[in-house]
């Protein structure tokens, strides 16, 4: 065997891992830079829309889940209150005009009453009004007021019967508009129940999908 032949086999192998390696290396090379496209066409299209474009429609409908916390503070309540606690949901609304939106809303928080630490859960159901400023922009702030009822859970717990209270509430938010269907939403309320005067605190951050007539 000549020195050539011996040379060719090892020179083929060395060539075939090279070109391997190469296109293995290019091809994530490629998959990156198509991931990268993607991502900058998505952030420059949720970025360039416009105030038009975001805005809160009159006769459009509304839904809006939501999650955050709820509690009655010792502070307001004495020792028997209601804890903080997480706190989630939905809206369901529909806009009468640019500014006034009335939501129908259910949400649920499972907590403990004090004292005594006794596990409860808590339904809420109820309607608020919302008036929001400056409907024709992307940041669309809002105030709010409402009533509903809020029902106490307490399961086969012999201390505590279950209960329902009607409450009012006030308070507000904001929805930050990426399209002209849909936002980022941010609510706080201040609610009051009306047999046992308790006083309650709820903050939620959510999203909104607008859909329907312009």
């Amino acid at each position: 065997m000549t020195k050539a032949e011996v040379i060719r086999p090892v020179a083929r192998s060395v060539k075939s891992k090279f070109l391997s390696q190469f296109v293995s290396q290019k091809n994530r090379s490629n998959a990156r830079f198509m991931s990268g496209r993607f991502l900058l066409l998505l952030v420059t299209g949720l970025s360039i829309a416009s105030p038009v474009m975001a805005e809160n429609r009159e006769g459009a409908f509304t839904l809006s889940p939501f999650f955050g916390g709820q509690g009655f503070p010792e502070i307001w309540n004495g020792d028997e209150h209601l804890d903080a606690d997480a706190y989630f949901g939905g809206r369901a609304g529909y806009n009468f005009t640019e500014h006034f939106r009335g939501e129908l809303l259910f949400g649920h928080n499972s907590t403990k009453r004090d004292p005594g630490e006794h596990y409860v859960s808590v339904f809420q159901y109820g309607a608020d009004l919302n008036y929001h400023f400056r409907p024709d922009k992307t940041f669309v702030p809002f105030v709010s007021l409402g009533f509903g009822g809020l029902t106490s859970d307490f399961g086969d717990n012999r201390f505590h019967d279950d209960h329902t209270s009607a409450y009012f509430n006030t308070g507000g938010g904001a929805e930050y508009f990426l399209t002209n269907w849909f936002a980022l939403r941010a609510d706080f309320r201040y609610l009051v129940t009306f047999d046992r005067g308790e006083h309650g605190l709820a903050g939620s951050l959510g999203v909104t999908f607008q859909f329907g007539r312009r």
